[in-house]
């Protein structure tokens, strides 16, 4: 003989249990041996489930304790559903990336600083790292005071020729550093690098810039023991170069970068715009 459960309808073989192992109830009412095979439908009505009152974590039959907070009592309830809908719940995109949002920032940050010429590119790894010279300090003598004199005396020039003045613009600079450790790498390695994409630095001009690149020979730099004489030579050096009449031109703004190669070759390229 088989037993049905009077409250969820679940059939047992043999037996009578002592309790229904789904809905946990302890009433049965015995019914034929084809019971269990029988192909119809038994209406078994709401299918209550036990609720901690605690955590509302929902069982399928009253089996204390609470499987999530331990609580030692359940109450029977009509199910709610809401811990399957709250388990096929799928998070915004916005949801997800909000734990990586200061990483996101970051990144971003710093791609612009690098895009608006307030950190040069030769700081990157596998551009500044592996140019070869020296692009700030050589023998004492600071590339950028050799920059700064460099300005000066070409505003002198200008002013003594009526030409315009041109103001010293930091974007400028920048990109003139990246263009001239790019030939300097040219030069020295088996790299052909690119000319820089003037759009990617914070140029006061809208148009590529000009440049009037200038190398001195080998071992240039030994002569010269401060920033003012070597600032003169080059800057003399620039007035005679094919670029010199670019110089005196009506273009507002200037920018100069000193590198000294590896066998004390002097690199200066100056750009305008």
């Amino acid at each position: 003989m088989s037993w049905r459960c009077t409250w969820c309808g679940r059939v047992y073989d043999d037996e009578e249990p002592a309790s229904c192992e789904t809905c946990g109830r302890d009433s049965f009412e015995g019914v034929g041996q084809d019971a269990a095979s029988t192909d119809e439908t038994v209406d078994t009505g709401v299918q209550y489930v036990w609720v901690c009152p605690n955590c509302d974590r929902e069982h399928v039959k009253n089996n204390p304790p609470c499987s999530r907070c331990l609580n030692p009592t359940l109450e029977k309830r009509a199910p709610s559903y809401e811990d399957v809908e709250r388990d096929l719940d799928v998070p915004s995109w916005l949801e997800v990336a909000k734990p990586y949002t200061p990483i996101i920032i970051g990144f971003v940050l710093i791609v612009a600083l690098f895009a608006s010429g307030i950190l040069p590119l030769s700081l990157l790894p596998g551009i500044g790292d592996e140019v070869p010279g020296s692009a700030d300090e050589t023998n004492g003598i600071e590339h950028a005071a050799v920059e700064a004199e460099i300005h000066d005396r070409l505003e002198a020039h200008r002013e003594a020729e009526g030409a315009p003045s041109r103001e010293y613009d930091d974007g400028l600079a920048t990109y003139a550093e990246e263009y001239n450790q790019r030939l300097v790498t040219t030069q020295h390695t088996d790299r052909e690098p690119a000319r820089p994409d003037h759009e990617t630095f914070d140029l006061p001009c809208e148009s590529q810039p000009s440049v009037g690149p200038f190398v001195s020979e080998e071992g240039y730099i030994d002569d010269f023991d401060s920033s003012a004489e070597l600032g003169a030579a080059l800057t003399d050096g620039l007035l005679e170069s094919e670029f010199a009449a670019n110089l005196e031109s009506s273009e507002e703004y200037e920018g100069i970068d000193v590198h000294v190669g590896p066998d004390g070759g002097v690199y200066v390229l100056y750009a305008t715009c």
